[in-house]
């Protein structure tokens, strides 16, 4: 039964549970701030989700070796991240050649202070 487990053993579980969904949340804000970074790594994402996909329709069909799929989804990570790098110093280079800043942020918001944010309520209203 399920209620004659001890006290302590769900204290233990509920707390394991908490710690991992805690660190998922870690991993979930360094991975936005990498997809910000890196402009084409949604897009490799996207290609490493389709491949998964793919591959567990297929189990039943065929069957593709766990070290030809770590190799897959290393490639196209690599690849994503190398052309996100070469982009960003491409786009930056014109604006070096003129003598300006850089001004293209890829994917990322500009922050709203709460003094920003307290103005345009008062200007809406």
């Amino acid at each position: 039964m399920i209620f004659s487990a001890p006290i302590c053993l769900w204290v233990g579980f509920n707390a394991f549970v908490l710690a991992m969904l805690a660190l998922d949340l870690g991993v979930f804000h360094r991975t936005t701030h990498t997809v910000h970074t890196f402009y084409y790594l949604r897009l490799g994402l996207a290609v490493v989700l389709t491949y998964v996909g793919v591959k567990m329709v297929l189990t039943d069909f065929y069957h593709i070796p766990p070290a030809l799929s770590l190799l897959v989804i290393a490639l196209v990570l690599s690849i994503a991240i190398v052309a996100s790098l070469l982009r960003v110093r491409r786009v930056s280079e014109p604006a070096e050649q003129h003598g300006q800043q850089e001004t293209v942020v890829p994917l990322k918001k500009r922050s709203v202070s709460m003094q920003d944010s307290r103005e345009h309520r008062r200007s809406s209203s």
